[in-house]
């Protein structure tokens, strides 16, 4: 047995050589990063935005009124109301995470070069809140208390999704399939 080379370490010696070149953003990546989001914006994001906007609708419009009752009704009503814009939701919220991979996918090889990770963070909620907003305004949906919210509610998405992604690809060590991790 002959002693190991000085410098040469047998643990990495099967270990990819690391270098300098930049992580490719791939279409799998801005799938995975839209199913992120989209998880994220019907598991949390969607229904906080739900709950709050009901809670705050009666001081934005007076459409909106709480009707007398005991105090266990108006909580019922609005947890179903949470539970019905969450089930509602699934079917855009899951074909615009499939329709969006295009858009997801060049602005994530714009920003493959980014230093920051925070600016893809902030760069891809804005991208997932303007996304979100266009097609409520042309359906006609002009309110911002219908906009705002979902937008909201699709930004903080795509944030939350961009930075789990990128913290677990330092986890796993580097893209894991899971973008790069810049």
């Amino acid at each position: 047995m002959t002693a190991p080379e000085p410098g040469h370490d047998p643990e990495q010696a099967d270990a990819p050589e690391q270098t300098d070149a930049p992580e490719r953003w791939t279409v799998e990546d801005a799938g995975a990063l839209n199913a992120r989001a989209a998880g994220w914006m019907l598991g949390a994001t969607l229904p906080t935005a739900s709950l709050l906007g009901m809670l705050l609708a009666p001081i934005v419009s007076d459409s909106w009124v709480f009707v007398g009752g005991p105090w266990w009704s108006a909580i019922g009503g609005i947890v179903s109301w949470v539970v019905l814009v969450d089930g509602v939701s699934v079917l855009f919220v899951l074909g615009s995470a499939f329709v969006t991979v295009p858009v997801t996918y060049a602005a994530g090889r714009l920003l493959e070069r980014a230093r920051r990770p925070w600016t893809q963070v902030i760069v891809h909620a804005l991208l997932a809140g303007t996304m979100a907003a266009v097609p409520a305004w042309i359906l006609g949906a002009d309110s911002l208390g219908v906009t705002a919210p979902i937008s909201i509610a699709a930004g903080a998405a795509g944030a939350l999704a961009r930075r789990g992604q990128q913290r677990r690809a330092r986890v796993v060590g580097g893209r894991a399939a899971l973008g790069p991790s810049a």
